[in-house]
């Protein structure tokens, strides 16, 4: 999981989601779009690549679809992004896809996690699914112990293995370690490690390298930027902290190896303004620092992926402007060349919240983002739907977008780190069900509201609103003690989110009275920032806590 720490918890709480589509202009002459697709409930876009027939893959997780409760949700697009295909994948739990990558067998490889059993709130495991390029299930895996596990990030090594990156509670040191499992391309499990200290450790991102891989994503307390660099055994090579200063708090959300055999990395760093500004740097093969740089507004502004595209500048997918009073948070998209002068920085705001979660090149040199996203109407907030956009080489969108030049380069806080290793395995067999998805939406081509705001904007003004409240905040006992006010139904999807969007628990309550009490045990999570998200059916509240030991 992804923790931060919030600078005003009273402040905007409209989550971490993305885009206004309603656009009020046609299809430009450049091909780029923005598509929405999903159901009434929560459906959240987590990645997006470029197969190789040159069409689009975004994977990602759906309450809307499906079995109930949340799925794996897989939607496969042509070269002209027109829909092939969309499933959602279920083996009766609650399932969240959270990164892909392409195979050698054409195929698609799938990371993610999902409840151990019974839908439990506090027990995960990590899985891998394997489908083809038609979508059908080739095999699937949920690797852990027996307690809180997950993957968050794949690659597909040179002779065709999988490598999977995330974190484990039930194996290593006792904290959150990184855990890291290979695959053999049929799904059988060669090794599995943890890398740890005697704090929180996580991977988010791995990537491939000529004779290994390297992982990035927090460390130490849970709290500072790390990337390692290890060989093809999981035996680290080198592995190094570079912050925004030594007492700077943040996270490396993603990592890609350069064609200079280095990385980029791309995620958020603490600035002296007390919020968040996106952290990029550029190291060599040996974790030598190239540049560091920052960019920001007023609010929080985080990078959640980076690619490099063919003439060596990077691109980096996240959000800005979050928790700045009057502001919708905005899709940020950003391009730096391989020299670190920024190419071009544009911001999306039309009427409604934003954050990209994934980016990829495709086809001409321009590049996709998918993400999710929510309108704001009438100060109602409504459930996430999963987009996806295209912007051209030179940063232009159909629609409107903002252009920023806020990039600052710094002299970072680097340390080196050092992990312990210990060996684990435990592997099961899944048996996968899927059902048929939706459509997609194109939000360029028309004046008409998507599908998915119209149908919900029929509340007048008398409707009574959520006020969820959260006692003590910071919660320092392990319990989140909720209280539910003016409660307008009988039911109510509660989910827990954290930083980076991903549902690390959800369920459902039956209040008893219109003002309802609810303690929730989150020993299991760990300390940071998160999101409490209350939904009744007709309104959306979101409330920032932060989980304090």
């Amino acid at each position: 999981m992804k923790a931060s720490l919030t600078k005003n918890l009273n402040t905007k709480t409209t989550l971490l989601f993305v885009v206004s589509f309603i656009v009020t202009q046609t299809l430009p002459a450049q091909s780029t779009f923005r598509k929405l697709t999903g159901g009434r409930e929560f459906d959240y876009g987590n990645c997006v690549l470029q197969t190789p027939d040159k069409g689009i893959c975004i994977v990602g997780s759906t309450n809307s679809l499906g079995a109930g409760n949340y799925d794996v949700y897989v939607i496969k697009l042509d070269s002209s992004a027109v829909m092939q295909w969309s499933k959602t994948f279920d083996w009766g739990r609650n399932e969240y896809g959270i990164c892909a990558v392409t195979t050698k067998d054409k195929g698609i490889a799938i990371t993610g996690y999902a409840n151990i059993s019974n839908f439990s709130d506090s027990l995960w495991d990590g899985f891998v699914l394997k489908l083809d390029i038609k979508g059908n299930v080739a095999w699937c895996k949920s690797l852990g112990g027996s307690k809180q596990d997950m993957a968050n990030s794949i690659i597909e090594t040179p002779n065709g293995d999988l490598i999977v990156a995330g974190s484990t509670l039930s194996f290593g040191k006792g904290a959150n370690d990184i855990y890291i499992s290979r695959f053999t391309a049929l799904g059988a499990l060669e090794w599995s490690k943890t890398l740890g200290t005697t704090a929180d450790d996580i991977a988010y991102s791995v990537a491939a390298t000529k004779n290994g891989f390297a992982i990035a994503g927090v460390a130490d307390n849970g709290f500072m930027p790390f990337v390692a660099k290890c060989d093809a055994n999981g035996n680290v090579i080198w592995s190094n902290i570079i912050a925004g200063s030594g007492t700077s708090l943040g996270v490396f959300n993603s990592i890609a190896t350069t064609a200079d055999n280095g990385f980029a990395l791309t995620g958020f760093t603490k600035t002296l303004n007390q919020g968040y500004d996106v952290l990029t740097a550029k190291i060599t093969a040996k974790g030598n620092l190239e540049w560091c740089a920052t960019l920001g507004n007023a609010g929080d502004d985080k990078g959640n992926a980076i690619i490099e595209d063919k003439q060596g500048s990077f691109i980096i997918s996240g959000y800005a402007d979050y928790a700045r009073t009057g502001y919708p948070q905005s899709l940020y998209m950003m391009k730096i060349a391989k020299d670190n002068k920024l190419l071009w920085s544009k911001k999306i705001t039309d009427q409604s919240d934003a954050i990209g979660s994934s980016a990829c090149t495709w086809k001409d040199n321009g590049y996709l983002v998918t993400g999710s996203s929510w309108q704001t109407t009438d100060g109602i907030l409504y459930k996430p739907e999963i987009y996806l956009s295209r912007f051209d080489s030179t940063g232009f969108i159909c629609g409107a977008s903002t252009p920023q030049s806020n990039m600052q380069l710094i002299t970072p806080y680097i340390a080196n780190l050092h992990f312990d290793t210990t060996v684990c395995s435990d592997i099961a067999d899944n048996i996968v069900t899927n059902y048929k998805g939706a459509n997609l939406i194109d939000n360029c081509v028309s004046t008409k509201p998507p599908v998915f705001a119209s149908s919900y904007n029929k509340f007048n003004s008398t409707q009574l609103q959520l006020n969820t409240t959260i006692a003590p905040n910071p919660v320092t006992n392990n319990l989140l003690n909720l209280r539910f006010n003016n409660i307008s139904s009988t039911a109510l999807q509660v989910s827990i989110i954290n930083m980076q969007g991903n549902t690390v628990r959800t369920f459902k309550m039956q209040p008893t009275a219109k003002f309802y009490n609810k303690s929730i045990n989150i020993a299991n999570l760990p300390k940071g920032m998160y999101m409490v998200n209350v939904n009744d059916g007709l309104s959306q509240q979101a409330v920032k806590f932060v989980k304090a030991n």
